[in-house]
């Protein structure tokens, strides 16, 4: 496959927080934007080191003490905790409980929200990401079809493929820090209405040939001008991609410089 760089031919201005957690959300959630919830306990959390042992892996959650009403889990938002047994969580791979979370708070310290780390949560309605977020993972939050606004935060540069695919998106703003986001990202998104997208923004994509390849959705097919802007944000040249040919040549004198993942994020990422 081939990945592309992309230069954005349309300014729009973009209004992002640059500090703190940023709220993604289906509104109701208080002026500032934030979301409220409990703050799950730590101890029930499922993890794993890093791989230099500096912090910590998320990699599901205990249920075992999560009430039930008639046999169903009751539904709340909550908070990730922002360490466990004393050291940072700086990734989420997994974390279950589908069917009872509404509201989700991904602390301050986290960089990586890893590939199907919350798909097909129906009952979700916001997430908060944090500042420190760099990347989000392939199919991410996939069919969380209640999510209905995004912001994400200044600093993410990494979108995989399907992240935000059937979600309830009614608008996006990409970050001016954005160097990768691949095809589908925000496909079937029936609701998006709105895009936004930075002046000078250049990103790497996979198999797009433009940014039709990216966002889709019946909002998308109502408005001229979104579908302009997709269609007229063409690619400038045609790169191929290690992620997909596994080249170790490929990776070091392309993806590597290009916009400066390591191979951490290729491996688990998209």
């Amino acid at each position: 496959m081939k990945a592309t760089k992309i230069i954005a031919v349309l300014a729009v201005a973009l209004v992002a927080g640059t500090m703190g957690l940023t709220s993604c959300s289906k509104g109701g959630k208080g002026a500032s934007g934030k979301v409220k919830g409990e703050l799950l306990p730590e101890g029930n959390f499922k993890v794993e080191l890093t791989e230099d042992g500096s912090g910590v892996i998320i990699k599901g959650y205990d249920d075992k003490d999560w009430p039930k009403k008639d046999g169903n889990y009751v539904k709340k938002d909550v908070i990730i905790p922002s360490t466990i047994q004393g050291l940072p969580v700086k990734r989420i791979d997994r974390l279950g409980l589908k069917y009872a979370i509404t509201g989700l708070v991904i602390p301050e310290g986290v960089e990586i929200i890893g590939k199907y780390a919350f798909p097909e949560r129906k009952y979700l309605t916001s997430v908060t990401l944090p500042s420190t977020l760099k990347a989000i993972g392939r199919n991410a939050f996939y069919e969380c079809w209640e999510l209905a606004v995004c912001n994400l935060p200044e600093g993410l540069e990494y979108i995989g493929q399907s992240a935000f695919e059937y979600t309830g998106l009614t608008s996006v703003s990409l970050p001016k820090s954005l160097k990768y986001i691949s095809e589908n990202a925000f496909h079937g998104c029936a609701n998006l209405a709105e895009i936004n997208i930075p002046e000078g923004l250049e990103v790497t994509t996979t198999n797009v040939e433009d940014f039709t390849d990216i966002f889709s959705g019946d909002g998308i097919n109502k408005s001229l001008a979104l579908q302009k802007l997709l269609k007229e944000t063409k690619p400038k040249e045609d790169l191929v991609n290690a992620a997909y040919v596994g080249g170790k040549r490929e990776f070091d004198d392309i993806i590597k410089p290009l916009y400066g993942l390591d191979e951490e994020f290729v491996k688990y990422y998209d």
